[in-house]
């Protein structure tokens, strides 16, 4: 007891002593002005102020991306007397610095346009979001469509979008006897179609639903088979004519050997191939409109040493089919039934293109 009695008052005279002021020191101001006056914070505060000024100097934490489309949904109103669209899009933007977020792009006039809390102004041919506000922003857009869209007569409308996480295309007020093509395939107009994650283009078109009534074609076709030291290139246009009939499908057979064979041609649909019969293939192709009775198509074969092209109606009478066999250079061509010769001015203008500075060839005429 007197030991801890003794240590109190030991403490409490050095408490006494350097409390009192030294014999030389100056008493301290009490002047605001005075930069020797100190404040006296709790230690937790100081710890947060001193960790935002340390986050305040460090370079923004972003990802290498401006921002994002996370949503979108796009209304199509196919109303004969005003066809119209609305867009609805989640954006967001992931950092303080000022960006330019593209989102949508198109070609017909915007009625209105929402936006929460950014600036939606054209950049670069598209529509962006300019903010430099991070977080999610919705943006709302109103947009009138060409009339000649709904006529059925296969006018279409072309749709930019950004990659988007979800997004997905509504069509509504379709009048009777119409479809919707989307990229050329038909669509069910009763339910939403979803948008790629991807993005791009995405064309819309609506045509006449007209039955599919037969046309009996003729056909010409025109073969270029350019060979080389490992395959031999063919290349084949053909021109389909017909008389009657809606012109919306042709038909052909084909090798069963024949699995693939890719038809290009404008408003066609992608080919179906199908086994027919024994040992066969059948082929179908498919236009967007009806009426046309003149297509153009170029079938691209499987094998590129594959020669003979489909037979998707009759030949005119007299024969007008052509296959041309280039010739390797320092190598000739022995045909029975062909003209040999190098005039190229006699053939037609796209194989005379392709046919530029190469060696005589052999002009094979042929029923196809």
């Amino acid at each position: 007891m007197i030991t801890r009695f003794g240590l109190l008052v030991y403490v409490w005279v050095g408490l006494l002593i350097s409390a009192a002021p030294a014999e030389n020191e100056t008493p301290r101001s009490n002047s605001a002005n005075d930069l020797a006056a100190q404040v006296t914070i709790p230690y937790q505060e100081f710890r947060r102020l001193l960790d935002a000024a340390t986050a305040a100097g460090k370079p923004e934490d972003t990802p290498d991306l401006a921002g994002a489309v996370t949503r979108a949904v796009i209304k199509l109103s196919f109303d004969p007397t005003h066809p119209s669209g609305e867009a609805e899009f989640d954006i967001n933007n992931f950092g303080h610095k000022w960006v330019f977020i593209p989102f949508f792009g198109l070609d017909f006039p915007i009625t209105n346009v929402v936006s929460e809390s950014a600036v939606v102004i054209p950049h670069d041919g598209v529509l962006c979001l300019l903010t430099n506000r991070p977080g999610s922003t919705k943006v709302t857009l109103a947009f009138d469509l060409p009339s000649a869209l709904v006529t059925g007569r296969g006018e279409s409308v072309s749709l930019q979008i950004a990659p988007v996480t979800s997004g997905q295309l509504e069509f509504g007020n379709l009048p009777a006897g119409k479809r919707i093509l989307v990229g050329g395939t038909n669509v069910d107009v009763t339910k939403p179609l979803p948008i790629s994650a991807q993005g791009g283009e995405i064309r819309v078109k609506c045509v006449t639903d007209t039955p599919d009534s037969p046309t009996v074609w003729s056909q010409i076709t025109q073969t270029l088979a350019t060979p080389t030291l490992e395959s031999i290139q063919i290349e084949s246009h053909i021109h389909l004519s017909g008389a009657t009939g809606s012109g919306l499908s042709a038909v052909a057979e084909l090798p069963l050997a024949v699995s693939k064979l890719e038809v290009i041609g404008a408003d066609l649909q992608p080919a179906q191939i199908n086994a027919s019969g024994s040992g066969h293939r059948k082929i179908t192709l498919t236009w967007e409109t009806s009426g046309i009775l003149d297509r153009n198509i170029n079938p691209e074969p499987g094998r590129p040493w594959q020669i003979e092209s489909p037979h998707f109606g009759k030949e005119l009478d007299p024969q007008t089919s052509l296959t041309v066999i280039t010739s390797l250079p320092g190598s000739t061509i022995q045909s029975d039934n062909g003209q040999s010769g190098s005039d190229i001015s006699q053939l037609p203008y796209w194989m005379q293109s392709k046919r530029s500075g190469i060696e005589p060839d052999v002009t094979a005429p042929r029923r196809c």
